[in-house]
């Protein structure tokens, strides 16, 4: 790889929760202890001036162990010495005597104490008596341009076992009496048995702000709603390309689970039509959040500083949203993951493909496929399509290259259907035909001749795609190869029955349940094809299984609506804003609150 790609360096989000050096171990599964340093936690201002109640527990009187190692050699040869050194002298009685003395000497009989402080000066003090215990005490008013504070828990009256068990690790490895070395475990051992002392919960004024019991340090519901995590989505948000499609989906899923939000239309240069406004008033210069999600193709990503100043990703964790169609993700694109912290995508395909080459965390995102329906009954005459047929429909851009959406095979299957049942159709619906000519070419000659076509080559808004998806009876995509298929599950969120090549991410949510998944053959690319490269492996469908899938759809009105009623279910319960929303809040919660 290139010795000169940038580096790219992300600062963890600034929060006002950070706890530091809490312990958890096996000796309680529902608290932690802290260590013999101090363990505190970063709090937001709005706690100053109210009581805090600190809830805790000591685990036994004592600690049962069992040794889990034997003394050395040297140990056991140096005791038959001292035994036979008293008898020999006959005073075994003195050596009986002075082993009860080191069994039970020096003893430290004093509990640890809890004290709780603020900004490093003490609050309060406890020294449990009780199993269970409760401390509280008043924390004082805000001090004028405080933001933060923190709650600090250390240990008190450990500094006597912990001297001896520093002396013990140190002389452990020399031979001694098998008695003294008894001991010097048992010191050592101490230091454990200030993990009784277990912290369970905090709570100011009643309400939960730090959490123990699920062998983590969770923020309380109080303080995660105080401590909102927020997402900046950057992207081509005018575009009417896809990678718009995607930002404004984002935009849609974080407004469904409340996530706030700042909005950021990316500088970079596109070739598509930038003419949707749907988000334009919320479009922001400058992001707000410590989280930032970038909606890019991967080519773009050491693009972004150039457009919007050097500096513009620091100290922020960024996220990039990418897709990928094969197994095989390009080797000399994984330099452009390093400008990023994290990767989503929007399917289990992509995701495992990128995660198998990028060591960064990847993660499945879907888009949210949820929009109005199209008003109005009368679609097809605003079209031009006639109202007798049973029209397939497909959808794709030239630009998303036509050699991976493979119309030609769409064709040929219709082909074969038309032949048998005259009464059926097949609508084309492509854009950016201008810039393919020679793929548009070769469309028109592939149709030319064929009953029952209808091409319509331009940029639509988005609402009339949906309008011609709801005036057609059925879906068709026979690609090679799909990062997500958003066309295919708008489809499917209308109710329209779909065959669709059963391979790659439409195969995840494709099923025989909702659809007509088509049977297909992996093909070795033996050259390249745009950033596809020689080797790599897509699907060859298998275009007589997809004509009888088309048949069985226009032959059978009843099996073609509940085909499309449970897609529109499935879609509706795995894409909608809501569920995709809750992915996104769960993920910011883990890296904010880690």
């Amino acid at each position: 790889m290139s010795e000169d790609v940038p580096t790219h360096k992300s600062a963890q989000p600034r929060l006002r929760w950070s706890p530091r050096n809490f312990r958890f171990d096996e000796l309680d599964r529902d608290s932690a202890c802290i260590p013999y340093g101090e363990a505190d936690v970063e709090l937001p201002a709005i706690f100053w001036g109210k009581t805090i109640r600190v809830e805790g527990r000591l685990v036994a009187p004592d600690l049962p162990y069992k040794p889990r190692w034997e003394p050395l050699a040297g140990v056991h040869t140096f005791e038959r010495r001292w035994q036979k050194c008293f008898q020999v002298a006959g005073v075994v009685r003195w050596r009986e005597c002075l082993e009860r003395w080191m069994a039970a000497r020096p003893r430290i009989s004093t509990a640890p104490a809890l004290e709780v402080s603020l900004d490093g000066a003490p609050l309060f003090c406890h020294t449990p008596a009780q199993r269970e215990f409760v401390i509280e005490g008043m924390l004082p008013p805000r001090p004028d341009g405080r933001q933060v504070f923190r709650l600090g828990f250390r240990l008190r009256n450990v500094m006597a076992a912990e001297v001896l068990a520093g002396i013990a690790r140190f002389l452990l490895a020399v031979p001694m009496p098998l008695a003294l070395w008894k001991r010097m475990r048992d010191w050592q051992f101490r230091s454990l048995q200030h993990r009784r002392l277990r912290l369970i919960t905090v709570s100011v004024d009643g309400e939960l702000i730090v959490d123990f019991r699920e062998h983590a340090v969770a923020p309380g519901p109080v303080l995660r709603k105080e401590v909102r995590p927020g997402l900046n989505i950057v992207g081509h948000f005018l575009s009417e390309h896809s990678m718009g499609d995607a930002a404004r989906c984002s935009v849609r899923a974080a407004d469904a689970a409340g996530v706030p939000t700042c909005l950021v239309h990316l500088r970079l240069p596109l070739t598509s039509p930038q003419g949707d406004e749907t988000v334009k008033a919320r479009l922001s210069e400058v992001m707000t959040q410590p989280v930032s999600l970038y909606h890019i193709n991967v080519r773009e990503a050491e693009e972004i500083e150039q457009y919007h100043g050097a500096g513009w990703m620091s100290g922020r964790y960024n996220i990039a949203y990418w897709a990928w169609e094969t197994r095989e993700f390009p080797e000399d694109w994984v330099r452009h993951a390093r400008c990023f912290d994290e990767i989503w995508c929007p399917s289990r395909f992509a995701a495992e493909a990128i995660q198998m080459r990028v060591p960064v965390p990847v993660l499945t995102m879907p888009h949210v496929i949820e929009f109005p329906a199209p008003a109005g009954a009368n679609f097809r005459a605003k079209f031009g399509l006639p109202e007798r047929l049973f029209l397939f429909l497909f959808v794709f851009d030239l630009n998303s290259l036509a050699a991976r959406k493979n119309p030609e095979a769409v064709v040929e299957a219709f082909r074969r259907v038309v032949s048998k049942s005259p009464a059926t159709g097949l609508v084309l619906k492509t854009h950016n035909a201008s810039r393919n000519a020679a793929d548009m070419a070769r469309l028109r000659e592939q149709i030319a001749g064929l009953p029952n076509v209808f091409l319509i080559d331009r940029t639509l808004p988005r609402h009339e795609v949906y309008e011609l998806m709801a005036c057609c009876d059925a879906f068709v995509s026979l690609h090679h190869a799909e990062g997500f298929g958003l066309c295919v599950a708008e489809a499917m969120f209308l109710g329209k029955p779909v065959v669709s090549t059963d391979w790659s991410a439409t195969a995840e949510y494709v099923t025989p349940q909702n659809g007509f998944p088509v049977h297909y053959r992996l093909a070795r690319l033996e050259h390249h094809i745009d950033e596809y490269i020689r080797g790599s492996e897509w699907a060859e469908p298998d275009v007589e299984h997809a004509a009888w899938c088309m048949e069985q759809l226009a032959a059978d009105p009843k099996l073609c609506a509940a085909l499309g009623a449970q897609a529109a279910r499935d879609v509706r319960e795995h894409f909608s804003a809501e569920a995709v929303g809750r992915r996104y809040a769960r993920r910011l919660e883990s890296i904010l609150f880690w």
